[in-house]
């Protein structure tokens, strides 16, 4: 027989904190229910919904705390918002309406973890770092990949990411406009999907396409960029001769939407069928033509041809002629020391903070999408780094997601981009003697002490004051 519950308050834990600043909860202050039409306090639990209410959190030995008892009366009250917005449907009731169809099963949020569904779990990782008096330190962490697996998986922010440069003239609005991103390797994206591209086939860098309209001219894609919100390609023009049994590569490069191109064959069907019998093509400074001798390639159609199949050997295969989506996303970092009293100067806290740097910049600066990956009192950012470096050199060269845009795992490459913090940080992350501005604050105009003049022993002389 259950035992009579003598205090209900026991079976909630108060001490635990609530998210406050992600979920907007209504207190007893602004709680209509709790009032009368007069304005006369009366007893809270006056009506069915609520009196439901309370005997669910209430009503048997099951442990709620207030922060979840705050999570779920917050969920209520948006089913009841999301229902009063569909009321016309429901009232309707066409033949075949369901009215929770939209509501998950309780096994679906059960094993929603499952490794089948691909749903990422959120992990803490345990790192031991040796001190230098023989003992040890644990370092507890969530690594960069771990964040990233979320993000791919949130419906909102899959959909932000934007990774192929952007050339459009005169904007400096994102870091993909600037010259790192334009010009480095690592952020080159290697490939485009067919539904970004709105074609029939997927368009990797080094494939052989031809333009829509000229069925007799072909290019070889050599890298992938945008203009005011359009794909382009920039691509090298191609010749073959001899019935097909040889091609040549032209050495000027042209740029043209990627919509107006249609794909003829992959870099290593080039390579099969003309292995031996590829060249270059030039034009002198006096306006003569020539070609190179077979299989003598220039050094830019070189790279191109070894770059492509490095890129296509790397990914893996998800059915006989497709092979996995790439999808190149650079993260930034940040360091500095936060202290842990309220005097803000002893008991520092070295930490580590992850942001996606292909988010546009309104969402990169939300709290939302800082994501905290370490910290600790008695290490320092460098210390802490080195635990992080294998994760990030395992983002470099790609790691297996799922993807919820595409509904299936993606090859994600995250590479640093940049790396920011206050100049006494970089200082002790690039190893230098640090800054040597008169005014090195970035806020207040504090001032560095002006040098003293020396002696010949090397020793400060007593300036008159």
């Amino acid at each position: 027989m259950i035992e009579e519950l003598v205090d209900n308050d026991a079976y909630f834990d108060s001490y635990d904190e609530d998210d406050a600043d992600n979920v907007q909860y209504l207190s007893d202050e602004n709680d209509e229910s709790a009032f009368e039409s007069n304005g006369e306090e009366v007893e809270g639990f006056n009506t069915y919904q609520s009196t439901s209410v309370l005997m669910f959190f209430k009503g048997s030995q099951d442990r709620f705390s207030n922060r979840i008892i705050k999570k779920t009366m917050h969920l209520m009250r948006q089913l009841v918002l999301i229902s009063h917005q569909e009321r016309d449907l429901i009232q309707q009731r066409p033949e075949g309406f369901d009215p929770l169809r939209n509501v998950p099963k309780d096994d679906r949020i059960c094993k929603s973890h499952n490794t089948k569904r691909k749903f990422p779990r959120l992990e803490v990782d345990k790192a031991v770092i040796p001190k230098e008096n023989g003992q040890s330190v644990d370092l507890f962490m969530i690594k960069p990949s771990n964040h990233l697996r979320l993000i791919m998986a949130n419906t909102q922010k899959v959909k932000l990411l934007k990774s192929l440069p952007d050339f459009t003239p005169n904007q400096r609005y994102r870091p993909n406009q600037g010259r790192k991103w334009k010009e480095n390797c690592h952020l080159q994206t290697p490939m485009v999907t067919k539904e970004i591209a709105n074609t029939s086939n997927d368009f990797w860098i080094g494939d052989v396409v031809r333009t829509s309209g000229d069925q007799q001219q072909m290019y070889t894609i050599v890298s992938f960029f945008t203009v005011d919100s359009q794909i382009f390609i920039s691509r090298f023009p191609m010749e073959f001769f001899e019935n097909f049994q040889a091609a040549a590569f032209g050495s000027e490069k042209v740029n043209v939407p990627v919509s107006n191109i249609a794909f003829c064959m992959s870099i290593t069907e080039l390579r099969d069928q003309f292995q031996q019998q590829l060249n270059s093509k030039l034009i002198r400074s006096d306006g003569e033509i020539c070609y190179t001798p077979f299989n003598q390639l220039l050094t830019p159609h070189y790279n191109l041809i070894a770059e492509s199949l490095a890129i296509r050997e790397r990914v893996p295969h998800i059915a006989p002629n497709r092979q996995m989506t790439v999808r190149v996303v650079p993260i930034s970092l940040f360091s500095d020391d936060t202290s842990g009293n309220t005097t803000k100067k002893w008991n520092c806290y070295d930490s580590w903070i992850m942001t996606p740097a292909a988010l546009p910049l309104k969402d990169r600066n939300m709290y939302e999408n800082q994501f905290f990956l370490c910290t600790h009192h008695n290490l320092n950012a460098m210390d802490t780094a080195s635990r992080l470096v294998e994760d990030l050199k395992s983002l470099e060269n790609g790691m297996v997601m799922y993807d919820l845009e595409y509904d299936e795992e993606v090859l994600v490459y995250a590479p640093v981009l940049f790396i920011t913090g206050d100049n006494v940080r970089h200082s002790e992350i690039c190893c230098s003697k640090g800054s040597r501005s008169t005014c090195p604050c970035r806020k207040c105009f504090w001032q560095l002490d002006p040098p003293q003049p020396k002696n010949r022993l090397v020793t400060p002389v007593r300036t008159r004051l």
